[in-house]
């Protein structure tokens, strides 16, 4: 056979290269690869938990702001506490003038504190000053007596009312009325629901 006058040693080589250069891939290499595209492709996940985290955190601060706070933030189960602890250092101290300012004006007290005047219309209840002792949770206590026992009432804006709530197994009673935008609260060792129902607002 005659030789090709245009073969040369070099585009035999050449051509070689070309060949094994874009041959298609084996079998086994093509699996390879593409299980290797699957996986670049998948999505990383922390943008998934990032955004169930950011789900949860606004659920979360929808439900604690649904519950009103009392006027310092607290719960109504850590009011009560804070109460309770109130009437106990107003008892040890004999409810009288050390742990109160005695022979104040109701209503003139009620407006110093920022919140509606008030005043008591019953002959056989008094108020004989406001509480003074430990934290009150941000609430005015006035200490006053329903006939001769002594009953601590909290001042609450209606809309910092939480729900006060005695921790379990109190000895202490709570009453509770609304009265305008205020709730009084009457914390004693008796029921006081009558004491309250002698609150008022003060006429103008």
């Amino acid at each position: 056979m005659p030789e090709d006058p245009l073969a040369h040693p070099a585009d035999d080589a050449l051509d070689a290269r070309l060949r094994a250069a874009f041959d298609p891939p084996t079998e086994p290499r093509l699996s390879d690869m593409a299980r290797r595209a699957a996986v670049a492709a998948r999505p990383p996940l922390w943008p998934w938990l990032v955004t169930a985290a950011a789900v949860a955190l606004t659920i979360g601060m929808l439900v604690w702001s649904r519950h009103p706070r009392g006027p310092e933030g607290h719960d109504g189960a850590t009011l009560g506490a804070v109460w309770v602890a109130a009437f106990e250092d107003a008892s040890a101290r004999g409810f009288g003038g050390t742990c109160c300012d005695c022979g104040f004006d109701l209503a003139e007290h009620c407006r110093t504190v920022q919140v509606p005047a008030l005043e008591l219309r019953s002959a056989e209840s008094s108020v004989s000053g406001c509480y003074r002792g430990v934290s009150t949770g941000g609430c005015a206590c006035l200490i006053a007596k329903q006939g001769d026992r002594p009953v601590c009432v909290y001042l609450v804006p209606a809309a910092r009312d939480p729900g006060v709530r005695l921790p379990a197994g109190c000895r202490l009673h709570l009453a509770r009325r609304n009265v305008g935008s205020l709730v009084l609260y009457a914390l004693g060792e008796q029921p006081a629901e009558a004491l309250l129902q002698q609150f008022a607002l003060a006429q103008q």
